[in-house]
């Protein structure tokens, strides 16, 4: 993409790969993330042999990534922050939160399906809801609850990606229509990559 993109003056190739690729084109920016995740895969494979160790650092990533950051948006929390600040569990931040509670849940039987489901509509009720009067309190726009690391997000995302593996993953599938899906798989990548 950004080779096409590469206009002939004497700058630096690289320089200009580096900026156009990952630092500019806002619909890249998982590529770095994922080269990060990536880095510490060999750590949370040591995490994922036992159940109770993913708990323990998926309620570590829930409480100080997730449940605080969305308190604090809120002055009357803000306080908190600097205690969390302060703790520095910079592992347990981010997406490998999103990438282990993907194993979990992929791997494991999760109980209480219908509540999960209740609470991503409710996080979608706040989500939409609360945008709305903030930004109308505010007197501007706010994206506060856009965050992919708020509570109503959170549940959101549990509860999709907990429907696609009961319902989508649990599906069977013809021949036919799989081989249809891996070709769109093929081109899904390449298509999303020049769509800037």
């Amino acid at each position: 993409y950004t080779i096409f993109q590469y206009k002939k003056q004497p700058i630096n190739l690289f320089s200009y790969f580096i900026k156009e690729s990952f630092l500019i084109q806002n619909h890249l920016w998982f590529l770095l993330m994922l080269l990060g995740l990536y880095l510490i895969v060999p750590f949370l494979k040591t995490i994922v042999v036992e159940k109770k160790l993913v708990e323990y650092f998926l309620v570590l990533s829930f409480i100080f990534a997730v449940l605080i950051p969305t308190l604090v948006q809120f002055d009357i929390f803000s306080p908190v922050l600097i205690i969390n600040n302060k703790i520095n569990l910079y592992f347990v931040l981010g997406y490998p939160f999103y990438f282990l509670l993907g194993h979990y849940v992929g791997t494991y039987n999760i109980p209480k399906k219908k509540f999960i489901y209740a609470l991503g509509i409710l996080g979608t009720f706040i989500t939409i809801s609360g945008t709305f009067i903030l930004s109308f309190y505010q007197k501007k726009p706010t994206s506060i609850l856009f965050n992919y690391l708020t509570t109503n997000v959170f549940v959101q995302s549990m509860a999709l990606f907990l429907s696609f593996k009961n319902k989508f993953f649990a599906y069977n599938f013809t021949e036919a229509m799989k081989e249809k899906l891996v070709i769109l798989s093929n081109y899904s990548f390449g298509v999303y990559s020049v769509s800037y």
